[in-house]
């Protein structure tokens, strides 16, 4: 259920510009993980970073994700901000 959580967060976000702005100045997935609890999701880091590894990011990109800023998420996959 938890990754069907995040999958559901990044719909809304995809839905709502100030969420999206939101998620933009997220620095690492503990505020994403923060800023979704805020809007009424469930999920972990770890659940986070399972969605991050199905999309095909690399170990790099996750490591970057969790150093500094995340990868830009949406429903349809994630993408580094690079």
């Amino acid at each position: 259920m938890s990754k069907e959580s995040v999958q559901e967060f990044f719909k809304a976000v995809e839905n709502d510009q100030g969420l999206a702005q939101r998620l933009r100045s997220a620095d690492s997935p503990e505020d994403i993980v923060k800023l979704a609890e805020e809007s009424g999701y469930s999920f972990t880091v770890e659940d986070l970073q399972a969605i991050y590894a199905e999309e095909g990011l690399t170990q790099e990109q996750l490591d970057a994700a969790s150093g500094g800023r995340p990868p830009y998420c949406t429903s349809k996959g994630c993408y580094d901000r690079g």
